[in-house]
C-alpha cells in the first residue's frame, strides 16, 4: 500500500524543516561560543594559578581575578607568550632578598639579588 502526500504538505514540511535546521544551527553556534569562553577562562585560570604558585607578580594584576581578566583581554599571540614565559619561569622567593632600609633606590632590597647571589659575589660573609 502506497501513501500519497500532496505537494502542499510536502512543501510545508520542507519549509518547516528549513526553519528548524536554521534554529538548531544558531543554537549550536551560540553554545560553541559559550564553550569557547569557558575554555578561555579555564586556560586563564590555569595561567593565573601557575603565576601564583611561582610567586610571580605581574604589573597588570595581583589577584587571581585581575590576572584572569587581563589575560583574557590580551591578543592570542600575547596570551601564548605569557603562558610560555610562566612555564619557563623559575619560582620567585620573595624572602630571598636582604631587606635594609633605604638601599637600592628606596625599594628596601639590597643590590645583587638573592642572598645566595650576594654570598657568591662576596657582598656578604
Amino acid at each position: 500500500m502506497q501513501y500519497k502526500t500532496s505537494h502542499e504538505k510536502l512543501s510545508h514540511l520542507l519549509r518547516r524543516s528549513s526553519v528548524l535546521l536554521k534554529s538548531a544551527a544558531n543554537e549550536i553556534a551560540s553554545r560553541d561560543a559559550i564553550i569557547a569562553e569557558y575554555r578561555a577562562r579555564e586556560e586563564a585560570q590555569k595561567v593565573a594559578a601557575a603565576m601564583q604558585d611561582k610567586n610571580l607578580s605581574p604589573t597588570w594584576g595581583s589577584t587571581t581575578d585581575e590576572i584572569v581578566q587581563q589575560y583574557m583581554g590580551m591578543p592570542p599571540q600575547r596570551q601564548e607568550a605569557v603562558k610560555e614565559a610562566v612555564a619557563m619561569a623559575a619560582p620567585h622567593d620573595p624572602f630571598a632578598y636582604l631587606e635594609k632600609e633605604g638601599q637600592h633606590e628606596g625599594t628596601g632590597r639590597t643590590p645583587g639579588g638573592s642572598l645566595f647571589e650576594q654570598f657568591v659575589s662576596g657582598q656578604i660573609d
